[in-house]
This record gives structure tokens, C-alpha cells and sequence, in this order.
């Protein structure tokens, strides 16, 4: 272990070296090697070695963090001069979505790896996953985080230089909420509450509070995105009909007051004031359009002390991100750009996609003037191990402190900050792309490894749409190059071994569909006698070696509630291959004259050829109804 002595301007990064020693591996002493921090204001990171003496000067402590680890990578060659091209730049991480509530040692690592790459802020989404007096039902039998845990969080941040922000809704995406009868007088919809009803705003200011007094800064992200169907349900038949936009601003006037009375400083996501121009659809590409100028009416209303949070995860081209910045500025001064990780339609995390469009993201932000961004990480289906986003973090850093993308330099790196490897973290991303594939543009997107895994075996859904893929062959190799990797990448290892058990399901199951059908159209009973008493068996072996250990990972980095979803999707998974296996040997041994499943003609997911995508786990499993 390396021993460093530090002196210099190291008050401000004094309480975080400890925590830092652990990660990089050094002891601090003095009769270690000579580390002398010096505070500059004008917010550059440079570090050099001279004599016998490390030098750091930090415009930030996140700054003086990035520069360890810099020395402590590079040693005596080590040559440094950065300047972020960003005021603040981090990850907002979903606490919430995908039902997987990080354990605070878990929220705890990733900040020490977002100080260590130079990142300032970090963003913690949540809509019903945190505690409120009072409010039982709020969060009920959902993991969620008390008063004390978000103050040790934020603590633990501020050791480390990283601004922790809360993320909330105030508005839509509150369907876990709302499903309960005890708040069924302050709704609007299925996810969308009530607007202009005083307990509405009773209920609001309760959230805030909650939300808001943990954290030491000011700043709060109060959501206000994707409020499908605002003013169409009890608001609807309360009111009469009203155009979204005017219950919008009913609505976003009164929270910012209550915000404002707390002396909050909130930021809002754009999207419901662009798809005010833009009624024709709801689709992404619809809303973000800029076919049609801006309403003056709603570039007058727009309040001009609240930020604007643009979100925009697909488009790969910097000339629309650029268009686009030019219609926010529109709204007001405060614009900030939210892109992704894309970790949140796999097991793994789409990094074709993820580097593609952030690369052009980010490009365009530092031309356009945004100050200010960050990376989401959702949680989607709770189904990828929230490590396997590292290299995306890392990504989003290098961008900041470069001038462009250098992959080189990202490799150097991602191994400084993690002790892990580039290329098997970018491999991740073949779980939903084919090798040699190209990233696809705009919502073009496919979720390869789920609706292979969740799809049922007898109806094969997507079969259609992957016919000719040499997908078995895909990922019998990533089973074995994640078994390869594991061990190469220190204490992220459980990222590779748990896609080493998704690949080895998948390597059976994404064309067993295809292979029974084939079998049954032929009347090739050898091959369906083969399948029945052999490939599902072992298939089922796999899916159940899988469940059991995704379990331990989860129980491991997860609070406990929200495995439950998990069971569902593998008990499902598990009980149809069995019931596959069963109707095969059925069939081959002449106890039924057909298989109803597999007489089916299959058709196109969607109507067309090629991969496609879907969001819906149950659409995935089944086309019957779930009773209500």
C-alpha cells in the first residue's frame, strides 16, 4: 500500500481522505510521499509531480479527488491541466422505479466513484420510495428511506465535495400512490393528481417538506413530466373541459408559490411545455419536434426562476440537440440537459446507445451554452445490477473535463476510478445488440435480453422478429466471456456474474420458441422428443440457478421490498417452461393430438419485421387479461 502525506489547502478535503484511502488503496502518513493541495479559484484541475513532490490544485474538492486518483494511476509521469466545461455535472439515480432501492452502502459507493471522477452533484429520483408523517400509506410495503437516512447520505456527500439533490413528483407518475383508496379524493387519473382541490396541495407540501429538509441545498427537482391524460378524468367531470395546458399552469403556479415559501429553488422537466406545441401525438419525436415555433403565449407564462429540465436519452445527432436548446432558452435562462445511461430496458446496460447519444448530448450542451447536466440511471424493471452504469458515469465525466471523446483516455480512466475494465463493461451492452451492430438512432431502440427472457416459450411473441439471428450463438459466447471477465474487475465481479447466468438462459431460450415451432410444423417428433426430455429440463435448471442467484445479488446491494416483482417474472418464467416441457412430452407420447400453442401462425410483434421494442412486462408474457 502507497503512503501519502498531505499538506497544503487540505482543510477542504481533509474528512473525505479516509474514505478515499480505502478506495485507492493508499495509507495516509507522514512519512508517506508528499501530496501538497493548493485551492486555485479559477476552477481548474491541474496535477504534476516535481522532486519528490505530488502537486494538486483544485478549483472543487470533487476536483482534488479526480486529481488523486489521477497521481495515484499515472505516478511520477503524471500530467494534468482540466477545466470542466460544465458548472455541475452528475447521475440522477432512480431510487424508486424499478423497485430496487439501493442500500445506503450501495448510494454511498457510487457518490465516492462520482467524487472520484470529478462529478459534483448527484440526484436521487424518488416519487413514493421515502417516508412522510402521517401518510401510512405513502410508500406502503415499498422500500423506502426515513429522515435520517437522507441525512446521512447528504452528510456523506458533502464530505466527499458532491451536491445531493432530491428529485420528486408533484404531479404525474404517482400510480403507487394513488392506488390506494385513502388518497382517492386527490385524484385526477390513475397517476395524475387532482389540480385545484386545497388537499391536493395539502398532500403537495407534505412531500416537499419531506423531500426538501433532509438535504443542505436548496435546489429541488419537482418532476411535473409526462402527466398523461391532465384534466380528462375527476378534473374533468369537476370542471368541465379545460385545455392541458391552461390545469398545467393552474397548476405549476401554485406548487412554484409553495416552493418559493420555502425557500426552494426548483427545477421542472420541459416536456409537457413542449408538447404544448405540439397536440398532434404523444409520441417522443412529436413532442421534441420543432416543426412548429413555440406559442408566444407559452413562452410568456413560463415562469423565468425555475430551471428546465430537458430531457432527451435517444437523438443522436448534436444539430438537434442544438435546435432544441434554442427552443428551452425560449422559456427561460435556466435550462439544464438530462440524457442517460442507458440502463434501464436490460439486464445489462445498452452502451452502443448510451455512448452515442451523449457523445452528441454533450457536445451540443457546451455549444449551446447549458451549464448544467446530468446522467439518468432509471431503474426500470429493477432487473440490471445498478454497478454495471459505471462506465456511463465515467463517460459522462470524461466528456466534461475533455474536449471531445477520447476512448484512450476513457479506458485509463474507468480503471483509475473503479479498478475495472472498459471493454467488459462496454460488453454488457451485447446482452440487446448484436456484435458489429450499430447503435440505433432516436427511440430506435430494442430490449433484446428482456422480452427474450420473459417472453413464453410456447407463444413466442417476438419469434417472428428474430428469426435468422444468430442470437444462441450470441450469447452462448457472452455466457463464457463474462465467466472470463468476472474476475478481472475487483469487487464489481458480481456485475459479470450475474449476466454470466442471464447469457446462459439465453444461449436456450431465445430461439426455443423458434426451434419448437419448426419441430411441431414438421411433425419432427425426434426433435420435440429431444427438446421435452433434454433442452428444457436444462433450461429450467438455468432459470432457476439464475433467479437464485439474481436473489443474493439483490438482498446484497437492494433493500429487501421490491424483490417480490422479481419472483413473479421468474415464478412465471419457470412455471411455463415447465408447462412447455409438459405439453411436448404429451404430445410425443400421444396423450393429446395437438399443441394449441404451437399450431398458431406466428406473426410480426407489432406488425413488422426486424427487432422491435416493448416496455410492458406483462404484453411480453401474455396477450390474455390479468384480472383487475
Amino acid at each position: 500500500m502507497k503512503k501519502l502525506n498531505f499538506i497544503g489547502d487540505i482543510i477542504p478535503v481533509s474528512a473525505g481522505l479516509e474514505e478515499m484511502s480505502s478506495h485507492l488503496g493508499f495509507e495516509i502518513s507522514p512519512d508517506g510521499i508528499c501530496v501538497e493541495a493548493e485551492k486555485n479559484d479559477e476552477n481548474k484541475l491541474l496535477a504534476s509531480f516535481s522532486g519528490d513532490t505530488f502537486k494538486i490544485s483544485y478549483g472543487t474538492p470533487v476536483m482534488f479527488f479526480r486529481g488523486l486518483s489521477y497521481i495515484l494511476s499515472d505516478g511520477e509521469s503524471v500530467s494534468v491541466d482540466e477545466t470542466p466545461g460544465f458548472n455541475t455535472n452528475g447521475v440522477m439515480l432512480d431510487i424508486n422505479q424499478g423497485n430496487a432501492a439501493p442500500k445506503l452502502e450501495t448510494i454511498k459507493s457510487l457518490i465516492t466513484r462520482t467524487a472520484l471522477m470529478g462529478l459534483n452533484c448527484f440526484y436521487l429520483y424518488m416519487e413514493d420510495c421515502f417516508e412522510i408523517a402521517d401518510e401510512p400509506y405513502f410508500g406502503y410495503m415499498r422500500s423506502r428511506y426515513n429522515e435520517a437516512e437522507f441525512r446521512e447520505l447528504d452528510d456523506f456527500a458533502y464530505m466527499l465535495g458532491v451536491e445531493l439533490v432530491p428529485c420528486m413528483q408533484t404531479l404525474g407518475h404517482l400510480g403507487s400512490v394513488l392506488r390506494w383508496t385513502e388518497y382517492g379524493d386527490i385524484k385526477d387519473n390513475d397517476s395524475v393528481l387532482l389540480v385545484g382541490k386545497e388537499k391536493t396541495y395539502t398532500f403537495i407540501g407534505k412531500m416537499l417538506d419531506a423531500a426538501s429538509l433532509p438535504f443542505r441545498t436548496k435546489k429541488i427537482h419537482i418532476g411535473l413530466d409526462e402527466a398523461w391524460n391532465l384534466g380528462l378524468g375527476e378534473y374533468l367531470r369537476l370542471n368541465g373541459y379545460k385545455p392541458t395546458y391552461e390545469v398545467m399552469k393552474e397548476h405549476v403556479a401554485r406548487v412554484l408559490g409553495m416552493c418559493r415559501e420555502r425557500g426552494l429553488e426548483p427545477m421542472i422537466w420541459s416536456d409537457m411545455y413542449m408538447r404544448a406545441a405540439n397536440q398532434e401525438g404523444n409520441a417522443f419525436d412529436d413532442y421534441y419536434s420543432v416543426r412548429k415555433p413555440l406559442p408566444q403565449e407559452i413562452i410568456d407564462s413560463a415562469p423565468k426562476d425555475v430551471g428546465y429540465v430537458f430531457w432527451d436519452y435517444c437523438h443522436t445527432e448534436e444539430e438537434k440537440y442544438e435546435a432544441l436548446f434554442k427552443r428551452h432558452f425560449q422559456l427561460g435562462p435556466k435550462v439544464v440537459f438530462a440524457g442517460a445511461v442507458w440502463s434501464w430496458t436490460s439486464f445489462g446496460v445498452d452502451y452502443p446507445k448510451t455512448f452515442k447519444t451523449s457523445i452528441a448530448a454533450l457536445n451540443a450542451c457546451k455549444k449551446s451554452g447549458v451549464r448544467d447536466v446530468f446522467a439518468t440511471l432509471w431503474g426500470g424493471a429493477g432487473e440490471h445490477n445498478v454497478y454495471t452504469s459505471l462506465l456511463g458515469m465515467q463517460l459522462w465525466a470524461e466528456l466534461d473535463y475533455g474536449d471531445g471523446f477520447d476512448e484512450e483516455k476513457l479506458k485509463k480512466r474507468f480503471k483509475a476510478c473503479t479498478g475495472a475494465d472498459f471493454d467488459d463493461f462496454y460488453l454488457t451492452g451485447y446482452l440487446d445488440n448484436m456484435f458489429g451492430e450499430d447503435a440505433r438512432d432516436c427511440l430506435d431502440y430494442t430490449n433484446l435480453s428482456q422480452y427474450l427472457m420473459w417472453q413464453d416459450p410456447l407463444q413466442g411473441f417476438f419469434d417472428r422478429n428474430v428469426e435468422g439471428d444468430k442470437l444462441a450463438a450470441q450469447y452462448a459466447e457472452l455466457t463464457e466471456r463474462m465467466k472470463n471477465v468476472a474476475p478481472c474487475n475487483g469487487e464489481f465481479s458480481s456485475v459479470f456474474t450475474l449476466l454470466e447466468k442471464v447469457s446462459s438462459v439465453l444461449a436456450l431460450k431465445a430461439n426455443i420458441g423458434i426451434q419448437m415451432k419448426n419441430a411441431y410444423d414438421d411433425k419432427n417428433m425426434s426433435a420435440l422428443s429431444e427438446i421435452a426430455e433434454n433442452v428444457l429440463p436444462e433450461l429450467i435448471e438455468r432459470a432457476k440457478a439464475l433467479r437464485e442467484h439474481h436473489r443474493g445479488v439483490w438482498f446484497e446491494i437492494y433493500k429487501p421490498l421490491g424483490w417480490d416483482t422479481m419472483d413473479v417474472k421468474y415464478g412465471a418464467l419457470i412455471a411455463r417452461l415447465d408447462t412447455a416441457k409438459t405439453r411436448l412430452s404429451d404430445y410425443v407420447s400421444g396423450k393429446i393430438d395437438s399443441i394449441a400453442e404451437l399450431a398458431e401462425t406466428r406473426l410480426y410483434y407489432k406488425g413488422h419485421p426486424g427487432r422491435v421494442r416493448e416496455v410492458s412486462i406483462i404484453k411480453m408474457m401474455t396477450s390474455g387479461r390479468i384480472s383487475k
